[in-house]
């Protein structure tokens, strides 16, 4: 459901039909005219909510996960979007392509720095994961 929290005497813009899992997490772009639903059947959804009164589905889900779908975060310009999922991946989305850039944010990581990440570094960004080399072969 979206609502107008901007007037507290507002009640619900409206509700957002289309998924087929219930959903989990939701995320807002940057321009504020797109959200990204992640749904426990492991799908994602895109919406274009320039007008919240009648969002509209665009496209089909992005697929790939096999679990819920538990997080849902957009890049800084609205360009890429980070999906996590319970069977622990989590995928980095080119939204102009709707094609999945990278499954494993570790790989990722290694590309944008150049190089792996040290022991600090992974303490820093992956506390809960155990640590392994990185990048060992070079550029993903």
């Amino acid at each position: 459901r979206l609502w107008d929290i901007s007037d507290p005497t507002t009640i619900r813009l409206v509700s957002i039909n289309g998924e087929t899992g219930q959903a989990a997490t939701v995320a807002f772009g940057p321009d504020g005219r797109l959200l990204a639903t992640g749904s426990s059947d492991g799908t994602v959804r895109l919406w274009d909510i320039s007008d919240p009164t009648h969002p509209r589905l665009l496209g089909a889900p992005l697929t790939g996960d096999t679990g819920q779908v538990s997080m849902v975060g957009f890049g800084p310009d609205g360009s890429l979007l980070a999906t996590g999922s319970s069977d622990g991946t989590v995928r980095l989305w080119d939204l102009s392509t709707l094609q999945v850039l990278r499954t494993d944010a570790v790989q990722v990581a290694c590309q944008r720095a150049g190089r792996g990440l040290d022991r600090q570094e992974w303490i820093n960004y992956l506390p809960d994961e155990p640590y392994r080399d990185t990048c060992r072969t070079g550029t993903p």
